[in-house]
């Protein structure tokens, strides 16, 4: 499990996205772009994103085609991206500015707080966090550095290895006030403390302290859920996506993460059952 986890930013304005057609490639020249033409090579895989209604469904992928025809799309449309940086107490803005022809590298944009930059680029890995017609993405990349692209300076990572997306849930949730308490990963390598502030057939939302990062698919092994009355039941989750959340009790910053059941277990059904009873039977 990845446990390296990242002063609130005005990011640049977005661009519009009138339609879910996707030209194939972006324009060179445009002159409400600062960014390289993305990925156009023919025959890359990466170099016509097609349409982006293929594109924008939830998916959890490590697959280097996959991930950079999202991150085409991305790039193209000019979107904002986003990491919390310095333990959530800053968030590093940017956008991406170059993805390899190759996908052996990608370069984004230095953020305007200098000690933003300087946060990221003292990770081995960073998160990014981006949003597009109504979807949330989230994509991991390693090896942060400086660099300098056609005279400009900026910042290189390793091609992006993970990349989730995922859009508002159809399934019924229980929201849970007070959460249940929960030691998330007890069997993994690096047990935390969490809380469950929602629940439901798919699976649970987490609040966690913001110095820990979790990753796309990151398995959490074992996680004891206590409920009212002393039970504890034993469930197994991966991390679908992470966004950081709203200070806790004690003025902390949070992260907040969308898991799913990783396999569906007696437990879970029992544990889902006593929140959502009407999605309980759709537990499969």
């Amino acid at each position: 499990m990845k446990a390296h986890k990242p002063k609130p930013g005005n990011a640049p304005a977005k661009q519009d996205s009138p339609s879910l057609q996707l030209d194939p490639v972006s324009k060179p020249g445009n002159p409400n772009s600062k960014l390289d033409n993305p990925v156009s090579k023919p025959g890359n895989p990466s170099s016509r994103p097609g349409n982006m209604d293929d594109e924008l469904r939830d998916i959890l992928t490590r697959k280097t085609p996959e991930i950079a025809r999202v991150l085409a799309i991305l790039h193209q449309r000019g979107e904002p991206i986003l990491s919390h940086v310095a333990r959530g107490e800053l968030q590093f803005v940017s956008r991406l500015r170059k993805i390899d022809p190759a996908c052996k590298y990608i370069e984004i944009d230095m953020s305007p707080d200098a000690d933003a930059n300087s946060a990221l680029l003292s990770r081995l890995r960073a998160i990014f966090h981006a949003t597009l017609a109504g979807r949330y993405f989230e994509f991991a990349a390693p090896d942060p550095k400086k660099a300098v692209s056609s005279g400009v300076h900026v910042i290189r990572l390793g091609f992006p290895d993970v990349l989730a997306s995922h859009s508002r849930r159809g399934s019924t949730r229980a929201r849970l006030n007070p959460g249940l308490r929960c030691v998330a990963d007890s069997t993994g390598d690096m047990p935390f403390d969490a809380e469950i502030v929602d629940i439901g057939s798919g699976g649970v939302a987490l609040f966690y302290p913001a110095d820990i990062s979790l990753e796309p698919g990151t398995p959490l092994q074992g996680c004891q859920v206590e409920v009212p009355g002393g039970r504890t039941f034993t469930i197994d989750l991966e991390v679908r996506y992470s966004q950081h959340a709203m200070l806790s009790d004690d003025g902390k910053p949070t992260q907040r993460s969308g898991c799913r059941f990783a396999q569906v277990t007696p437990d879970v059904r029992e544990l889902v059952s006593l929140y959502v009873k009407k999605d309980a039977a759709s537990v499969a």
